[in-house]
């Protein structure tokens, strides 16, 4: 079960970002895949997109090639913030950083943003921490906006140890009922081994209009 500390010491101190977290990429069409099914549809030029977890930039890369009006990064470790700086700060000085608590979004304004994203952050994310970001969603998502999260769901895993790659104790089931909770309207709740791995889903939600 890994807590909000062991989250910060482990991406913002132990892990080894040399390769920029491509590690966790197993292929080109892997990535592709994803973003055909999930976020291409939904991210178009122009818009205020918010990203959750950038690690190194791994998918920051590919929203700014969409454009963004404006692009706002938090993350729990300020060591991911600089390397995003470091790497996106010439060629995009509009960039926001903003250093988060992991679980909640002080600092974005109530109703400002057209598209939320996280990948491969929400997987180490507890219930009780997710039942906050629900809540953030609903208020910085303008009508109609939507969010792309990938998600622990270890009750659909198809390992032999179901909080393999160091997941959440978090189910489909917990993700519907925050959802409701926060008011929020389920798209889709995409579970495919090949793409958000076994014991994982991408869940696309939106505040309603």
């Amino acid at each position: 079960m890994p807590t909000r500390e062991e989250n910060l010491r482990f991406w913002g101190r132990d892990y080894d970002w040399s390769d920029r977290g491509e590690s966790w990429t197993p292929g080109e069409l892997w990535k592709r895949t994803i973003l055909e099914r999930t976020l291409w549809p939904h991210l178009t030029p122009g818009m205020d997109v918010l990203e959750i977890g950038p690690g190194a930039g791994r998918w920051t890369s590919e929203i700014l090639t969409r454009a963004p009006r404006r692009l706002v990064l938090v993350d729990l470790a300020q060591k991911c913030l600089d390397m995003c700086a470091e790497r996106f700060g010439a060629e995009h000085p509009d960039i926001e950083y903003l250093l988060g608590d992991g679980m909640s979004l002080a600092g974005v304004a109530d109703g400002c943003i057209d598209l939320v994203w996280s990948f491969d952050v929400f997987v180490h994310v507890e219930k009780p921490q997710v039942r906050g970001y629900m809540h953030e969603f609903a208020r910085v998502l303008r009508p109609g906006a939507v969010a792309i999260l990938h998600y622990a769901s270890i009750d659909r895993a198809q390992c032999e140890d179901p909080r393999e790659g160091w997941r959440a104790d978090f189910t489909s089931t917990d993700l519907r009922e925050l959802l409701d909770d926060a008011k929020l309207e389920l798209i889709d709740d995409l579970y495919h081994p090949l793409i958000s791995h076994t014991n994982s889903s991408i869940a696309l939600f939106r505040r309603p209009r």
